[in-house]
């Protein structure tokens, strides 16, 4: 019904844009970039609050409008917006209109195997015009696996990137918990097992049923000694995690917490001094501030044996070393200390195996690409301020010219 009402009704002066969760980086520094260049509304699905918006520097009043994304009122403003952006599935991916725009941002590249983008999907046209990649070998699996061809690949790098570059500030860091003076490591790990979520199901990445007891288990002697050495380690758990990160001696927030504190999670990343992970899209983009990686996946065998990841020749080219023993989070800890060092050859190697994309306005990048296809992304209009009363708000992209 949507294809149909997509390819029926005009298009009109606005763009819609989806993210999961409400917060996702794509879709906010996305929204951030459409209100410099854009001249039109932004229609934005289940957006954050009028208060997060504010406190990182987006208008609320005027040219955004927010609107419940199951609404009839957003899906007509789907159906007629001249271009949509999304980051998950949207209303079942209807089939692209040539005369309307359709970018897939997509959450992130990295291990987790995937066959289909939308394995539930049944409608036989495209899902989108572009897909955006952060990576030339991610961004050629993403293009395969949703029907699109080569040249429908935007090598701009996710947008979200964009916030690493600009770190939370104390303030913001007081406000988490987090001791500013103090240097800290982000440990963000995949799901094992997803929570159900809207219409998404409950389902497992791994074979083992108590892979994330055993990784709190395990990760417990890495927090003391990592603590030891003047190190605090700050959980941020995926938002389909079924489980909380809890871990003794381990600070965790969670979406709502930096919702509510007006702080977005890759400013937060940016602030960090390394980052533990395993197969989550969030080392890739970290690799843009080049900062020490330790890869704590102590159940890659059933987590192999279960989703499985691609390409597997990887595995022996990852950007950090195995975190399994205490000597192993020591190493990790002086690397964090003197500034990643000792790893920079692994993250070269990563970077250069993967096909990594660095640029530091990956936002703006991206709207360039678009509007080299004809996209009414060209001209910067965020100095002409709000069309209607609302937060006098510069975006930091417009103080620093």
């Amino acid at each position: 019904m949507l294809t149909v009402a997509r390819a029926v009704l005009p298009a009109r002066g606005h763009v819609f844009v989806a993210g999961t969760p409400s917060t996702e980086g794509n879709a906010v520094e996305i929204v951030r970039c459409l209100l410099d260049r854009y001249p039109g509304d932004v229609v934005w699905a289940d957006a954050p609050t009028p208060a997060y918006l504010a406190a990182v520097g987006l208008p609320y009043a005027g040219r955004v409008r927010r609107v419940a994304k199951g609404s009839l009122g957003a899906l007509g403003r789907y159906a007629t917006a001249e271009a949509v952006f999304f980051t998950h599935g949207l209303y079942g991916e209807p089939s692209v209109d040539r005369r309307k725009l359709t970018v897939n941002l997509w959450h992130g590249d990295g291990l987790k195997k995937t066959d289909r983008l939308f394995p539930a999907r049944t409608l036989h046209g495209r899902p989108s015009d572009v897909v955006v990649s952060q990576t030339r070998l991610w961004g050629r699996s993403k293009v395969a696996a949703s029907g699109l061809r080569d040249e429908d690949l935007l090598l701009t790098g996710h947008p979200r990137n964009g916030a690493l570059l600009e770190p939370a500030t104390a303030a913001d860091l007081t406000a988490l918990g987090i001791d500013p003076a103090r240097p800290f490591v982000a440990w963000m790990p995949a799901f094992r097992s997803a929570r159900a979520l809207g219409t998404m199901r409950s389902f497992s990445d791994s074979d083992d049923v108590h892979a994330d007891r055993r990784l709190a288990e395990q990760l417990a002697a890495g927090v003391v000694r990592l603590r030891g050495a003047g190190l605090q380690v700050v959980a941020k758990a995926h938002p389909f995690d079924a489980v909380a990160r809890d871990v003794p001696g381990v600070l965790q927030v969670d979406d709502a917490t930096l919702e509510a504190r007006g702080v977005r999670l890759y400013s937060l990343l940016g602030a960090s001094a390394g980052l533990i992970s395993d197969v989550s899209s969030v080392w890739v983009d970290y690799l843009a501030l080049d900062r020490p990686i330790g890869m704590f996946w102590p159940d890659r065998g059933a987590y192999l044996r279960g989703r499985g990841v691609e390409p597997e020749w990887l595995l022996s080219l990852l950007p950090g070393d195995d975190l399994e023993t205490e000597a192993d989070f020591d190493s990790f800890a002086r690397d964090v200390l003197c500034g990643g060092a000792q790893s920079l050859g692994r993250r070269q190697a990563t970077r250069s195996a993967i096909g990594f994309v660095a640029t530091r306005t990956p936002g703006h990048d991206l709207l360039d690409a678009l509007a080299s296809r004809g996209g009414r992304f060209g001209q910067r209009v965020a100095s002409r301020g709000p069309a209607a009363p609302g937060p006098a708000v510069r975006t930091e992209r417009e103080d620093r010219r």
